[in-house]
Formats: C-alpha cells, structure tokens, sequence
C-alpha cells in the first residue's frame, strides 16, 4: 500500500513522503476520534513503529485492529495486548497461539487474563498457568482480577517465586 499525505496550507499544496517517522508523529498528534478511516488505512503501514503507535491508541476502531492481528508482527502483538478494543474482539485460539509463540506476550496477557471479553478466560487461564515460563505465571499469580479459587494452583507451583507471590496476593 502507498500512503501519500497531501498537506493544503495557505491554498499551496504539499506531498509528504511515506516517511515512518513522519507518520508516526501524524499518529501520535491525531486527536481521539478525529480521523478512524485513517487509522484503519495506517494499521497496515509497512513500519511496526507506525503500526505501534495505532496499537496503542484507545480509539482503535475494530476493523484497524483486525489488520494489526493479520500483520503478525510481534512488537505490534506487544502493544494490542493492552488496547481494550482488542480485548473486547480477541478470541481464545488467537490468544492461545499468540502465548505460546511469545512468552512477552503471554505474560501480558496473563496479567489481564480475566479481562479478555470474546475468549474463553477458563480454557486460557488452563493454558497459561501450565506456561513452561516462570515469568508468565508469575503475572498470572498476581493478576488483580484473578479469583481467590483460581490463585490458589500457584501455592504448590514448583517455581517458589509463583508459589509466594500466590500466597501474598
């Protein structure tokens, strides 16, 4: 895709380059809700800094999301983890691959496993608490939303780490 920005100040007309760091200040600078058709067009920009910064934006609409998942890549996963528009869409198999192919991920996920509002939380808290990652149960340990039922698998967790931060939340 080419993206072209033509700028009209004062009746002159500008082309600006498809420069990433260019668009990635466009981004950054949008007021919320000002302009979802662009960010739709941007969620597919061939720089992840540009695809990060819509990531993170809290009026992702749903159809730029759907292009952040499809372009795979693991920065742009990094950040849609914690945008609520992708926790409200996201299913449970997507979760369970995007966790099993990156421990970052799965810790971030863990953090907030509760909060996935299209997934099935049971089926991936079962997946995440077996995490061969110490660091991702750990996050799932102490999840703020975690019930008392479900924390209480980490008290025998053979990671002591897990087992305390278990116990103390």
């Amino acid at each position: 895709m080419s993206i072209i920005f033509s700028i009209a100040i004062n009746s002159n007309n500008f082309n600006l380059p498809n420069d990433a760091e260019f668009i990635n200040g466009i981004c950054s600078s949008l007021p919320e809700h000002s302009a979802p058709a662009l960010l739709v067009a941007l969620a597919s920009h061939n720089s992840s800094m540009v695809q990060c910064t819509i990531a993170s934006r809290s009026d992702l609409p749903v159809e730029a999301v759907e292009c952040l998942i499809a372009g795979g890549n693991r920065q742009v996963r990094r950040t849609l983890v914690h945008n609520d528009v992708f926790k409200t869409s996201a299913n449970t198999d997507l979760l369970i691959e995007w966790c099993a192919d990156d421990a970052e991920f799965a810790a971030a996920a863990a953090s907030q496993v509760m909060e996935f509002e299209n997934a099935d939380t049971e089926r991936l808290f079962a997946v995440l608490s077996e995490h061969v990652d110490t660091d991702v149960r750990r996050e799932l340990a102490r999840a703020w939303n975690l019930p008392k039922s479900k924390r209480k698998k980490f008290l025998n967790d053979a990671d002591f780490g897990v087992a305390r931060i278990a116990s103390e939340n």
